[in-house]
């Protein structure tokens, strides 16, 4: 816990570095006035440590800039406040509170990294830093999936077979499994275990949502172990949908997870322009969580696309369907 802590004061004092600075900030300064980092440290200790905060905040949807100076080399770092703002959020002390506690509470769940980005956001536009935070209990709280993670991840390191109840996908019960642990990896916001199915005499990717119980690590090492070259995430590669190139405006203050995906990001006057290119699919729930704060969307065609599956949800949940 200590370590995570540590890491979380450092990207909030980072935050806060850049977005109080009237001018970019160099390197030197952020490694000289940062708490959080070392300045004993070694110069490439401190350059590996501040480029995987910068990525990480990055990726959160924090909109760091790397300005340039005359000759084109990086005069600093800056985040403006425009473009990093909460809009229509007034929360007291005890609100606030609240919702560190909800962050802490999904602390190594499913939902860590949105909780502790609300967290930090809510953070970042505190205007009473100063004032002691209120104090609250620390605990943790697991999903289903997230209580399967640990031991399928050490059986696949440690080549141990594995046994559970499993129910598919076109399964009316689970049934017992015995698996020989080959790799855990991730995709399209599930964990799956891949292995040899004892019972199936063959590979077998295994989704741990899935999984009914507790799982039981056995004794010994597996009895087939993964073949040389074989490659996870090509047994488990899900074929892609339709990918499509986009261009979409976001106002201040949202779109964080378009931008995290984004392959090119411009801020502009009043917002961020963003250039993404995704699975169709993914591209238009995105859009459709995002809508409040989209400006413009080229091409347009996606907006329909958005407004008719905004219409089902609202069928489905006896709204009305919204209208222009």
């Amino acid at each position: 816990m200590g370590s995570r802590l540590e890491r979380t004061e450092r990207l909030l004092n980072l935050v806060f570095c850049l977005m109080a600075a009237p001018r970019p900030v160099p390197r030197s300064t952020i490694r000289a006035s940062v708490a959080g980092y070392d300045p004993d440290a070694s110069t490439e200790a401190f350059e590996r440590m501040f480029e995987r905060d910068k990525e990480e905040l990055r990726g959160m949807g924090i909109p760091i800039d790397t300005v340039l100076d005359a000759n084109g080399d990086v005069a600093g770092y800056r985040i403006q406040p425009s473009h990093y703002r909460l809009v229509d959020v007034h929360l007291s002390r005890e609100e606030r509170a609240a919702v560190g506690l909800a962050a802490r509470v999904w602390d190594g769940a499913a939902l860590s990294e949105t909780a502790a980005l609300a967290a930090l956001k809510l953070a970042a536009a505190d205007d009473d830093r100063g004032t002691p935070t209120v104090e609250l209990p620390q605990f943790a709280l697991l999903t289903a999936e997230d209580a399967h993670l640990l031991p399928t991840l050490r059986s696949a390191r440690e080549g141990r077979p594995l046994a559970f109840d499993y129910r598919g996908l076109h399964d009316s019960e689970p049934s017992r499994r015995t698996v020989d642990a080959w790799a855990v990896i991730a995709r399209s916001g599930h964990w799956y275990l891949i292995g040899f199915d004892h019972d199936r005499e063959a590979p077998r990717a295994f989704r741990l949502s899935r999984i009914h119980g507790q799982v039981a690590v056995a004794p010994g090492q597996v009895s087939h172990p993964r073949p040389e070259g074989f490659d996870p995430e090509d047994f488990i590669r899900f074929e892609p949908g339709e990918v499509i190139e986009a261009t979409i405006t976001v106002s201040a203050g949202g779109g964080a997870e378009l931008m995290r995906r984004a392959v090119a990001v411009r801020s502009v006057a009043d917002g961020t322009v963003l250039d993404v290119r995704m699975d169709r699919n993914t591209l238009i729930g995105l859009l459709t969580s995002s809508i409040r704060f989209i400006v413009d969307v080229e091409p347009t065609q996606l907006l329909d696309d958005v407004r008719e599956r905004l219409t089902r949800v609202l069928q489905t949940h006896a709204g009305e369907a919204p209208r222009g």
